[in-house]
């Protein structure tokens, strides 16, 4: 749970209800039915519920990238986001850190001593 990349249209305005309060996960079912040529743009989700829009709709991982980082996100942060397509809230490894990124290194690193 945290975030996640989700292809969406240029156009694409996610669904609200009277409000105008977002409705969780309202998105994946208009989603499911586009081509994915149709969902040429990013935008940032929320995942810890069934998904929110945390961020405007971007035409390019370069405009997303650059948001994020002005946003305060670290740029090795901002780059295992795009890798993963999705980065967890929190993480916390048996020594007790909580290093999303330095955890899946450590996997990577395990994985090519083996």
């Amino acid at each position: 749970m945290g975030v996640e990349i989700v292809k969406v249209p240029s156009d694409f305005s996610h669904p609200v209800d009277e409000a105008g309060d977002y409705l969780p996960g309202a998105h994946l079912e208009s989603l499911y039915y586009l081509s994915e040529p149709d969902k040429n743009c990013f935008q940032i989700y929320e995942n810890v519920t069934e998904g929110t829009p945390m961020s405007p709709v971007f035409s390019s991982e370069q405009e997303m990238e650059s948001w994020l980082i002005d946003q305060g996100n670290t740029v090795e942060s901002v780059k295992q986001l795009i890798e993963w397509g999705h980065y967890p809230s929190l993480v916390l490894k048996d020594d007790g850190s909580n290093d999303a990124v330095q955890m899946q290194q450590d996997e990577k690193d395990r994985k090519g001593s083996a």
